[in-house]
């Protein structure tokens, strides 16, 4: 089946981007996948530490992440099957870039919807986020951003 990658990050942005990708995808009747991608944290705090460590549960930080992770897939999934398109979702790890470029050039999907994020600067000028930007410059397939609005 031929798939549209949406990149998510949980923003109330993530549901106009999957908006739009649902438009996309239904007349060519594709289907939605889903992927939020956790960044990875160099620190964890100090707090989490001693519970992970009192609790004798070392992924803790990570579980909880992860289950952050499927809530927001799975309430995005929930507005895509609204629009009567298929979707899957996957939750991953690591660099957001790399992992969207990653899924990207093993899945093959007939391109990538991802968001800008807002105004930056002192000028407040509308630029991409460091995100859509590596996506953009990197992609093997074509990449839609999708401005804030």
């Amino acid at each position: 089946m031929n798939e549209i990658l949406v990149a998510v990050d949980g923003s109330k942005h993530s549901f106009k981007i999957v908006d739009l990708a649902c438009e996309i995808a239904k007349p060519l009747s594709a289907g939605i996948m889903l992927v939020y991608v956790m960044p990875v944290q160099d620190v964890v705090p100090e707090g989490v530490r001693s519970f992970e460590k009192a609790e004798h549960y070392p992924e803790a930080f990570s579980d909880y992440l992860q289950e952050l992770g499927e809530e927001v897939t799975g309430k995005l999934s929930d507005s895509v099957r609204q629009a009567g398109v298929p979707v899957r979702a996957v939750t991953l790890e690591g660099n957001p870039a790399e992992e969207i470029l990653n899924v990207a050039e093993a899945e093959k999907p007939m391109m990538i919807v991802v968001g800008v994020k807002g105004l930056h600067g002192i000028a407040r000028f509308r630029s991409l986020g460091s995100v859509a930007r590596t996506v953009i410059e990197n992609s093997v397939v074509p990449v839609l951003s999708v401005p804030a609005s």
